[in-house]
């Protein structure tokens, strides 16, 4: 049994393998690097004593895009705190990109930078009289614009407290131990 694959004029082999007896087997291979999309053909040819048998299947492969991720440290900020903020690029795999990032708003600018460790990391300091609404972070990678929304709002964190009840002592052999949880 071969197994090719083939586009244009060229054939790379995918799998070979001589087999006495009937079987079945999967086998994977690595997709080849193509620009945009490329329709190439997988051709199958089983030899026997007494059969020959081929099969032709077309096959579209497709590249994929980075996909870039922007994270705030927080969704909502009061006018005048410093927004903290993260992109990634990741390829297909989920593994970082080197590559540059663009990022730019009206409140700040950042060009052509790039980062060492693979993932940029900016901060803003937003003015004491921001504006309160929406905000967005927008990256051009590529030509392509990522954005990832934030709210400048004033606000003050909500207090609360939890309490937890349990018995003093628990035995190794309970199934089962009661507790009084209470969130106020």
């Amino acid at each position: 049994m071969d197994i090719y694959l083939i586009y244009g004029n060229q054939s790379k082999t995918l799998f070979q393998e001589t087999i006495e007896k009937e079987f079945h087997q999967c086998s994977q291979f690595k997709a080849p690097q193509v620009e945009g999309e490329s329709v190439q053909e997988i051709h199958v040819e089983v030899k026997g004593e007494s059969f020959y048998m081929t099969k032709n299947t077309r096959v579209m492969f497709k590249s994929y895009d980075a996909m870039v991720l922007i994270q705030t440290d927080k969704p909502i900020y009061n006018p005048g705190q410093t927004v903290n903020f993260r992109i990634v690029a990741l390829d297909s795999n989920f593994i970082p990109l080197k590559q540059k990032d663009n990022n730019s708003n009206r409140i700040g600018q950042w060009t052509n930078v790039t980062s060492t460790r693979l993932i940029l990391q900016l901060s803003h300091e937003l003015n004491a009289e921001a504006p309160l609404g929406q905000y967005q972070i927008i990256a051009n990678s590529e030509g392509k614009l990522f954005h990832h929304n934030f709210k400048v709002q004033k606000y003050v964190l909500p207090k609360f407290e939890i309490t937890v009840d349990s018995p003093k002592e628990h035995s190794v052999g309970e199934e089962e131990l009661k507790l009084e949880i209470c969130g106020r």
